[in-house]
């Protein structure tokens, strides 16, 4: 590491690697429909709204704006996505219309693409992931969202399928 002009050493510069670009099939305008079944996050309703990924100038983080209705209430949210070779995960910085922000790590494996992560829901957090998977050539995309309060029994809460505007 070079030496800063305060005699400490700066963190290496980031490269950019073949994992960034990975998230580069995401990046476009997406029309999103779904449902949310009862469960702990809410009554069932239909999902409807548009979704938009696109590169910060640099090309290392996604940014994702989600505008969405979940029955008659606004869902809406700010992401912010990058890569950690640490880790070798894509961690997930997200704010939401409602005052929450949350965190999550993302895996890639084969196409499919898995989201976890905690969320606070009445009766205490639960873990959450959502399944990611492409299809069309890429051009639709299907989300399952799901909750656990122990780790092992897994409920849905969310279907979604998303297509290129």
């Amino acid at each position: 590491m070079a030496p800063t002009s305060s005699g400490t050493a700066s963190p290496p510069k980031p490269t950019l690697g073949a994992e960034h670009k990975r998230l580069a099939m995401f990046v476009g305008d997406w029309n999103v429909a779904g449902r949310q079944v009862e469960s702990r996050v809410g009554p069932a309703a239909e999902i409807a709204g548009t979704e938009r990924f696109e590169w910060l100038a640099g090309g290392f983080f996604l940014i994702h704006h989600f505008d969405c209705r979940v029955g008659r209430d606004q869902a809406a949210c700010i992401e912010v996505t990058g890569y950690d070779p640490a880790t070798r995960s894509y961690p997930m910085h997200t704010y939401y219309n409602n005052g929450q922000s949350a965190e999550w790590q993302m895996t890639e494996q084969d196409d499919t693409w898995v989201i976890t992560g905690e969320w606070p829901m009445e009766g205490g957090a639960a873990q959450v992931r959502c399944t990611v998977e492409f299809g069309d050539a890429g051009n639709t995309r299907t989300g399952k969202w799901e909750s656990s309060s122990d780790g092992a029994g897994w409920e849905t809460f969310w279907e979604v399928r998303a297509t290129r505007a």
